[in-house]
């Protein structure tokens, strides 16, 4: 999915390395406000939240 969207995100304009890629769960809350380490314990980056307040500071 990652490699997928990273391609598209070139396809359009940007730099892949520009975007954040968060995998999370809303049904479950998984990684949306805390991270969710029981499922995803290989990622290691910020929350749907975390990487939100980034994109609002690099304004």
């Amino acid at each position: 999915m990652k490699r997928a969207l990273r391609h598209y995100v070139k396809q359009i304009g940007y730099e892949a390395d520009d975007v954040t890629v968060v995998p999370a769960s809303v049904s479950d809350s998984h990684n949306i406000l805390q991270t969710a380490l029981d499922v995803a314990p290989w990622h290691t980056g910020d929350t749907v939240l975390g990487a939100i307040e980034e994109l609002n500071q690099a304004r």
